[in-house]
């Protein structure tokens, strides 16, 4: 079925139902076609609207009136056109349509992956400030200085639907000595369980590895890697994991070559509502134990601790992690952390950015002190809280506020092109709905006075300044009454010349009053661009022409947005028709939801609130004089 997002329906352009037959809609197009063709105005202004409107109208029309296009726009709406499913003689049922559009649909995947690359990548820079925190001597230099850089880059790219190539690199440099190498990949799947990978590390530590990876069911996997290092030789890996529960996987790997790397590694992952935690164990060449929790504070900030004891040969490693992670956006976050272990005191700090990942220890001492470690773990919560507060957090609300009014006004365009489309249908329908409104009014049939399609919440903001605006024209007039009354019974006064003010008097006065008429001046020339389209829309003109022997009908399952001289005033919201109507001169309502079939009078209900029934007669007043000069 179509969908709004595709444009007004073509059902609703020419107001029939989704049923109807070849004739109704000849007949309508017909109809229609005496309002909206070029050629009935003579005004150049008039001509051009004219123009836009008839070429939606004649559009529908060559698609509802052609019974193979009707099938694939009824199906698949006007995507489904575009894309070239114009049926010809060879396709003639729904099944066969289906499988061409299925077909379209999965070169267009195809395509799409085909064209998709993914670049990720891990960039380490190392820093080393502990002249910075203890100088052994007052004439060293106290910036940091960069000791390791770590650079790991990888493209990926999809061949077919079961192929993707990888492509990357890697350079290390440590102070005046460097390594790198290049890395080749390419992973197929060979079946939906699957899949083979194989990569070439290429350079000074070349590596060959492949590795075959298996869906064993449907909560359990393995894989088997083998590699072979020019030196170290032949090595083998084998890997598995199962979801124990809802809550909780395990991982085992076991290493069995080359000797200096053989191991036994099991792992327990957690996932609870607010927290996760893991605790892995590694037996073999060298032993070692972690742990790690993480709290999600709130949706955007996380708090973690880890640690990580391991001891290889003769020595002990051991090292405690504490620290924060914030969440900017969907693909970016920023990091601080401190770790304190046996290579010393160490700040973290990350930036994560998509597939990219920044990393920046910072090595502040080797061997700290009770006021060095007090001043670690207060200084970064305090930086960090202070350029949150009042830098970070200013210039993210100015981006995202920039980013939201492109966006809005990106939107706006579209609807205040269909506004201004809805406007140019309703100045070619006024003369005859005016001739309409008059027959109905001569015989006491159905004559529509009001009728506003938007939210519930526009059209009641609308009725109260419509309330507001005629309760200020009466007091308006009634003031002018009463000063033409008061000119003929009163003598005039001679009215002395006002005097200045003294020198300085009101000066304050009028720098507030500059000031805040620069902000009217503003907000004047953002509602003169007409940046927005109007959330509701008096469609009281449409419904007039829409009249038809005392009858207004709407199919069911149609947007309304799509009819003539209607146009989707609040996209994504609910909308509703609120009409108010007369009928044998008695008020009534009626309030119909967006997609719902209906005919006035018979969906409408006798209105007993006296102030709307005053509005009605009000408004009907108003617009009399429109129709004696359209007469």
């Amino acid at each position: 079925m179509p969908s709004e997002e595709q444009g007004p329906s073509y059902y609703a352009v020419l107001n029939v139902s989704r049923d109807a037959s070849d004739e109704d809609i000849k007949r309508a197009f017909r109809n229609l076609a005496q309002t909206y063709h070029p050629d009935k105005h003579s005004d150049p202004s008039r001509k051009a609207e004219a123009l836009v409107s008839f070429t939606l109208l004649q559009e529908a029309y060559e698609v509802l009136s052609d019974s193979a296009k009707r099938q694939v726009y009824d199906i698949y709406g006007k995507e489904g056109l575009a894309s070239g499913l114009e049926v010809g003689t060879t396709v003639n049922t729904v099944d066969e349509l289906k499988q061409k559009w299925a077909k379209f649909k999965a070169q267009e995947a195809e395509q799409a992956a085909s064209s998709n690359v993914v670049s990720r990548g891990v960039y380490v820079f190392k820093f080393n400030a502990e002249n910075l925190v203890k100088p052994y001597n007052k004439t060293v230099s106290r910036i940091p200085e960069l000791t390791t850089v770590s650079l790991s880059q990888e493209m990926h790219a999809t061949l077919t639907a079961k192929t993707t190539a990888m492509i990357g690199g890697r350079v290390a440099v440590m102070r005046n000595l460097g390594q790198n190498s290049m890395v080749l990949g390419l992973r197929h799947a060979l079946s939906a369980f699957h899949t083979l990978e194989a990569t070439a590390n290429i350079g000074l530590q070349s590596l060959l590895s492949v590795q075959s990876s298996y869906q064993l069911s449907q909560h359990s996997t393995a894989a088997l890697a083998l590699t072979y290092h020019h030196a170290a030789g032949l090595g083998m890996q084998v890997s598995t994991s199962r979801q124990l529960s809802l809550k909780h996987k395990g991982e085992l790997t076991w290493v069995m070559g080359p000797p200096h790397a053989r191991a036994m590694v099991l792992g327990v992952t957690s996932k609870f509502k607010t927290f996760q935690t893991a605790v892995g164990l590694e037996v073999g060449a060298s032993t070692a134990a972690n742990a790690k929790v993480a709290w999600n504070y709130d949706k955007r900030t996380t708090l973690h601790a880890s640690t990580r004891v391991n001891a290889g040969g003769y020595q002990l490693g051991y090292q405690v992690e504490a620290g924060w992670r914030y969440r900017w956006s969907h693909n970016t976050s920023t990091g601080l952390g401190l770790a304190y272990g046996s290579q010393g005191l160490i700040m973290r700090g990350s930036l994560v950015h998509g597939e990219h990942r920044f990393e920046f220890p910072v090595l502040l001492t080797r061997d700290p002190d009770l006021n060095t470690l007090l001043l670690a773990c207060v200084a970064p919560p305090l930086l960090c809280y202070t350029l949150k507060r009042f830098v970070v957090r200013p210039l993210w609300r100015r981006h995202r506020l920039q980013k939201a009014v492109e966006a809005r006004r990106e939107g706006a365009a579209a609807q205040r092109a269909a506004f201004q489309r809805a406007q140019g249908a309703t100045h070619l329908m006024a003369p005859v709905a005016a001739r309409k409104l008059r027959q109905e009014l001569a015989k006491g049939g159905l004559v529509i006075v009001s009728a506003k399609y938007g939210t519930h919440a526009a059209i009641e903001e609308a009725d109260k300044e419509a309330r507001r605006r005629r309760h200020t024209e009466q007091q308006d007039n009634e003031q002018q009454r009463q000063r033409e009354d008061l000119e003929h019974t009163e003598p005039p006064h001679h009215q002395q010349p006002q005097q200045p003010p003294p020198a300085g008097e009101g000066e304050e006065d009028m720098e507030e009053s500059d000031e805040e008429e620069a902000q009217v001046q503003q907000a004047a020339e953002a509602l003169l661009a007409g940046e927005m389209a109007p959330p509701c829309l008096d469609v009281t003109l449409a419904l007039r022409y829409m009249t038809h022997n005392s009858r207004v009908t709407f199919h069911q399952g149609t947007s309304k947005s799509g009819l003539m001289g209607f146009c989707d005033c609040a996209p994504g919201e609910t909308k509703v028709l609120r009409v108010l109507f007369l009928v044998n001169k008695e008020p009534h309502m009626a309030i119909l939801s967006d997609q719902e079939g209906a005919v006035l009078p018979d969906r409408g209900k006798a209105v007993t609130d006296q102030q709307i029934a005053e509005d009605m007669l009000a408004d009907l007043e108003e617009q009399r004089p429109g129709m004696d000069e359209r007469q």
